[in-house]
């Protein structure tokens, strides 16, 4: 729409396509779309052909995407080794969750790079006012790209709050609440363009707040009522509580893992594979559950098997304070489960931060392979694994001449 200068809904009018997606165009961002539409414009000279196609549009997509190594490996490599740091991007990506978003061509998990080079200025040099302001910039830039980012906002602008405080006592107090509104002003401000033109040239439906924070209820036109109305008259607290509380237990996946673990024997290779790498990509407890079972297994084989390949190599003092964002991430994620209020359990447990899936996982990745030779050797091989039974799938599906 915007590369061929047409109204936005001009290419939502199919009936099979609203079917399909769920949602109307004023229910996403626009930084996707805007930068798809001025490749196309540029390339358009070239051929025609070759930027209406899903081929140009997924390279465009996985080029952008992939520019989330910049702020994994700033952010880790001031705590691990340059190879470490290197080989934990190289096996993220050759994992089920970087390979789908990937795939998908949405800008979710470059929102949450954004959001990690947000933090980066915010956690190193929180000292300066100009940090803040980047900052804001790439949480900005992070909200345009996926609006789910913005729910952990709150979370992290109150961590940084009082960690600035507890580094600089709290006689700076006025300065981290200047501090912490210029972050939230420089945020409010880049989200404000496209809320403006949603405002005047669209209904305001807001249909995928309502899926995900307000059961799909829907009460009048005016969205600030529609919420009064949920949390007085249609739902009481314990029913809220009871509901957020179910769906965090659900978010463990125990029952879909044992159902894939059932079903072995029965189901055919690819297809068990195909089943292990939707529930990966759906769901992030599934793709930590093998990383947290290779520390264990990397940490307690030391007590058994005292030896060059399970000797703790060289401590870094400074780790402590990666753990703190660990579990910040940690705490983004309970937040972000335990805020929905939807119908969907695949939604409810896919719809967190990506920027929290994507630093537990890179922090998990660091620490396991170096921490010893063997959790050197058991991420690698996992790595290798996951890659193949992705492979077993995207080798159907994304063959060169089929995409172009």
């Amino acid at each position: 729409a915007i590369a061929e200068n047409k109204p936005f809904n001009y290419f939502y009018q199919a009936p099979q396509l609203i079917r399909h997606l769920m949602f109307g165009v004023e229910d996403r961002q626009i930084m996707m779309g805007a930068i798809l539409g001025a490749y196309r414009v540029l390339w358009a000279h070239i051929s025609i052909y070759l930027v209406k196609g899903y081929g140009f549009f997924i390279i465009i997509g996985s080029c952008f995407s992939l520019l989330i190594i910049f702020p994994l490996y700033g952010f880790f490599r001031i705590y691990y080794q340059r190879y470490i740091v290197v080989l934990a991007i190289t096996l993220l990506l050759m994992g089920t969750f970087v390979l789908g978003n990937i795939y998908y061509t949405w800008f979710k998990i470059l929102g949450g790079g954004c959001v990690i080079a947000g933090i980066y200025f915010l956690h190193f040099h929180s000292e300066y006012l100009k940090s803040w302001v980047i900052a804001g910039i790439f949480l900005g830039l992070a909200v345009n790209m996926h609006t789910g980012q913005a729910i952990v906002y709150p979370i992290i602008a109150i961590y940084f709050f009082y960690q600035y405080l507890s580094n600089y006592s709290t006689a700076s107090f006025i300065k981290a609440i200047t501090f912490t509104f210029t972050l939230t002003f420089v945020v409010v401000t880049a989200m404000l363009p496209w809320e403006i033109i949603k405002h005047y040239y669209f209904p305001n439906k807001s249909d995928l707040f309502r899926l995900h924070f307000l059961h799909g209820q829907s009460y009048s036109d005016s969205i600030f009522q529609t919420a009064i109305n949920f949390f007085s008259d249609r739902y009481t607290f314990s029913q809220q509580l009871s509901h957020r509380t179910e769906q965090l237990v659900k978010a463990l996946r125990f029952n879909d893992i044992q159902t894939w673990y059932s079903n072995i024997g029965v189901w055919n290779f690819k297809n068990y594979m195909l089943s292990w790498n939707k529930l990966q990509f759906r769901y992030i407890t599934i793709m930590v559950y093998p990383l947290l079972i290779m520390l264990l297994v990397t940490v307690y084989v030391r007590k058994f098997f005292d030896n060059a390949w399970t000797k703790r190599r060289e401590f870094n003092a400074e780790l402590p304070r990666l753990n703190s964002l660990l579990g910040l991430s940690i705490c983004c994620v309970v937040w972000g489960l335990l805020v929905m209020y939807t119908k969907s359990e695949t939604i409810s447990s896919s719809f967190v931060s990506q920027y929290a899936t994507l630093f537990i996982l890179m922090f998990l990745h660091c620490f396991i392979a170096s921490y010893s030779r063997l959790g050197l050797v058991l991420i690698i091989l996992y790595s290798c694994i996951s890659f193949t039974k992705l492979y077993v799938y995207f080798s159907k599906v994304l063959v060169f001449s089929s995409v172009l």
